[in-house]
């Protein structure tokens, strides 16, 4: 969070802003970086009662095809930040916004379309924070190892089995 706003300008602490979320959203989900990711638009994106439980439900097309992936409750939260991000989406709840069903992209700057710097801004933020390279293997992390650390959670604290993983990833 400190780092956010330690941007040189205000464009980089609204695009540091867009990455916490971007990292957040990936980290909860297990979606891939890139294709998937930067596909994703507002449409894409369902609430749906099962069992008496709400879920939250993105729909991405990329490397596999299309998949349904149900994202941990916390993703509704970062969702709702990145929506708000847009001046004029900031109104209103975010359930009564993702029933407008817009075609837009959800990791967008402002009122801008998507970008594609988030790469390079991660490994910056790594290195500065010395996390670049895991110290016992010498392997450079990027945004894609949030989908193994979606992995790693999903078994050791959801307790998730491995065949219910597969299937989500």
């Amino acid at each position: 969070p400190h780092w956010i706003d330690k941007g040189h300008t205000a464009k980089t602490n609204q695009m540091r802003r867009l990455l916490r979320d971007y990292v957040l959203v990936l980290a909860n989900t297990g979606i891939r970086a890139g294709t998937e990711a930067m596909n994703l638009t507002w449409s894409n994106i369902t609430f749906f009662d099962e069992g008496g439980k709400r879920y939250l439900a993105l729909h991405v097309n990329g490397k596999t095809g299309h998949r349904e992936v149900i994202a941990r409750h916390c993703v509704a939260r970062y969702l709702d930040r990145l929506r708000k991000l847009t001046t004029t989406h900031k109104a209103g709840t975010f359930e009564a916004f993702l029933k407008k069903k817009l075609n837009q992209p959800v990791f967008r700057v402002g009122d801008k379309d998507t970008t594609s710097t988030f790469g390079k801004m991660f490994a910056r933020l790594l290195t500065q924070t010395q996390l670049l390279k895991d110290h016992r293997t010498s392997t450079v992390r990027t945004l894609y190892s949030l989908r193994h650390t979606y992995a790693t959670f999903a078994l050791t604290y959801n307790r998730m089995n491995v065949y219910t993983l597969a299937e989500h990833m």
